[in-house]
């Protein structure tokens, strides 16, 4: 079975961070899969339980987060072995910020 990095987009949490909530976040994952769909399936899954059962779910007062996909590709079997298959960049919420 291929590998796949499935680049994802969460929206609709809350997470304080240093002074200002977070809203969103963008993740990458990379799963074994027959197929793209498959993939997907697995990576909403997967993101979807770091925030309803993981180590995030205390942590968000917000909603569980809406998964939308942005990008979907094949990897390497070498480079998905040495993948670590975590983390997040989150963004705030811009309202009420000043525009240059």
């Amino acid at each position: 079975m291929p590998f796949f990095r499935v680049f994802v987009e969460g929206k609709n949490i809350a997470v304080d961070m240093d002074g200002a909530t977070a809203i969103g976040f963008f993740a990458t994952r990379s799963v074994r899969a027959s197929c793209t769909d498959e993939a997907v399936a697995k990576v909403r899954s997967m993101v979807t339980n770091d925030w309803t059962h993981g180590p995030f779910a205390a942590l968000n007062k917000g909603s569980v987060p809406l998964i939308s996909v942005e990008r979907v590709w094949r990897a390497s079997f070498w480079r998905s072995l040495l993948f670590k298959n975590r983390g997040h960049v989150f963004y705030p919420d811009n309202e009420g910020e000043d525009e240059a």
